[in-house]
């Protein structure tokens, strides 16, 4: 209450905001030109996406050198600090350099907004590769509006007309096919392509560091009665044949390693999402070999490619332990040339079996039954007796 006159918070906050815009300060934004070499940007962004029949929304990894306006994109599930240092690697790798300064918004994966303090993880990065990381101020993504811009622009260009994929691998695929088509174009305000001028950087750039980075999380985990490990409310496989109850998980951007010490017992590619289930029928081929009846209708079997299951289905139902050796097969070779022995067999109508289908695998010959059908009608001529008569005499 003012002189007898209620006035209402919004009231005085738009009073302020009308006065701030006529008496305050005007922003003013430093055009900047900054030198070869000498600074990059990451940012992420967000694309929907079809991919294997399931639309979602995925991360994409951006970095943009700002001298040559060189552009990179990565896609990826999700926005974890893994992600973040996979793309850095894949973007030095492609210019074959490091840029001295990078800036990054106020992402929590690599600077604690509160504090302002640097993920140690990340600073082992940046002093293993040797730029020094640089943040913008809070709500002011203009000091990095060349990476903000290159986001939407990416997006628009690459996936306005196509956004179906059968795999992430193929959408990246896609997008790195289009982004190198758009650094062969002009860009504003170069005198050069970004390919052109990328080659002008390339001098000042700082070089590739001689050891990889292990971009990696490690934690221990407790084998299940089921040989498995849960990991972010996902399942993995064991090798029945190891004997511990523990073991240590490196966890990769795309995959998971189940080590023992510094020796790795198996890996499996990561699964995303909850309730998941990746396993190895190799895996529990000892257990199997003990109790063979488990196999039609585990879990491990129906993950099994379709032809693998039908063979099983057509030929060994009733004999399971038979049917074990070729599981093998998966193990010693691959699936892609399991598969396509069972195939070659099928094609000359004969059951695949262990032994065949391992001749087959490596190229060697094998014999197909030969016909057994007969005439049906078989003629003997009549002997000429007078011939013999004539032997008989002259003896």
């Amino acid at each position: 209450i003012c002189s007898g006159h209620t006035i209402g918070y919004s009231t005085v906050k738009r009073a302020i905001n009308r006065w701030k815009k006529e008496h305050g300060h005007r922003e003013v934004y430093i055009l900047q030109d900054p030198e070869p070499g000498c600074r990059a940007e990451f940012d992420w962004g967000k694309v929907d996406l079809c991919i294997g029949g399931q639309w979602g929304k995925y991360s994409m990894a951006t970095m943009v050198l700002n001298n040559s306006l060189y552009r990179f994109t990565r896609l990826y599930p999700r926005e974890t600090l893994l992600e973040i240092i996979t793309a850095h690697i894949a973007f030095f790798q492609t210019i074959n350099g490091v840029p001295k300064t990078i800036f990054y918004d106020n992402m929590r994966a690599v600077i604690d907004p509160s504090t302002k303090e640097w993920n140690s993880r990340f600073l082992q990065f940046a002093v293993h590769y040797g730029f020094e990381p640089h943040v913008c101020n809070v709500k002011s993504p203009h000091e990095k509006g060349t990476d903000e811009q290159t986001v939407g622009y990416i997006r628009r260009a690459v996936f306005s007309e196509r956004n179906t994929f059968s795999s992430l691998e193929e959408a990246n695929e896609y997008l790195v096919k289009n982004v190198e088509e758009i650094n062969a174009k002009p860009a504003y305000r170069r005198k050069y392509t970004p390919h052109v001028g990328l080659e002008h950087e390339r001098d000042t750039l700082g070089a590739l560091p001689t050891m990889e980075f292990s971009n990696y999380l490690a934690r221990p985990a407790q084998i299940s009665k089921y040989s498995l490990v849960l990991f972010e409310s996902n399942y993995y496989s064991v090798p029945d044949a190891y004997r511990g109850k523990y073991l240590t998980l490196k966890i990769f951007p795309d995959r998971l390693d189940l080590a023992d010490g510094d020796q790795v017992i198996t890996s499996h590619k990561r699964q995303f999402g909850k309730g998941g289930y990746s396993l190895d029928i190799s895996h529990y081929l000892k257990t199997l070999r003990r109790k063979p009846g488990a196999l039609q209708h585990s879990k491990v079997f129906h993950q099994l490619n379709a032809s693998i299951q039908q063979l099983f289905q057509h030929h060994y139902r009733n004999n399971p332990k038979e049917f074990l050796p070729i599981l093998l097969l998966i193990k010693e070779s691959s699936m892609e040339d399991l598969l396509s022995a069972i195939r070659k067999l099928e094609e000359h109508q004969l059951v695949p079996t262990y032994d065949t289908l391992k001749c087959v695998i490596a190229h060697k010959d094998f014999q197909t039954p030969e016909s057994s059908s007969y005439p049906e009608e078989v003629r003997i001529n009549e002997p000429n007796l007078s011939v013999f008569d004539g032997l008989i005499g002259g003896l």
